[in-house]
């Protein structure tokens, strides 16, 4: 999990998608230690602190499988799952206005 992870894509939600938010370099990161984490976005750190990861406790709405989940700062947050080169993270499920945001790896 550790290194900086930059969005490249949002599935559902109401948003008018612009290729251009997704580019790389586009500001919204996440960046993570062993134990810490920082969410970024235009070079702001807006959300901070301390993280551990809770296996297979967390839900993917729009398919009911389980996956893991983010706990920050000691509350349960994020559900999660890293697909291959990919983090993403669930927000409710689409139906109801849910996305998936969708992070690559740029840097250990």
């Amino acid at each position: 999990m550790q290194g900086l992870w930059e969005l490249r894509a949002v599935a559902g939600g109401m948003l008018v998608n612009d290729p251009n938010d997704f580019k790389p370099g586009n500001g919204s990161l996440w960046a993570f230690t062993q134990t810490t984490f920082e969410r970024i976005y235009k070079d702001s750190v807006y959300r901070s602190g301390t993280y551990s990861i809770s296996r297979g406790t967390g839900t993917n709405l729009n398919t009911g499988r389980k996956v893991d989940q983010f706990i920050f700062n000691n509350d349960p947050a994020d559900s999660f799952e890293l697909w291959n080169d990919t983090l993403k993270l669930y927000y409710r499920a689409i139906p109801y206005d849910g996305s998936i945001e969708m992070f690559v790896k740029i840097a250990d």
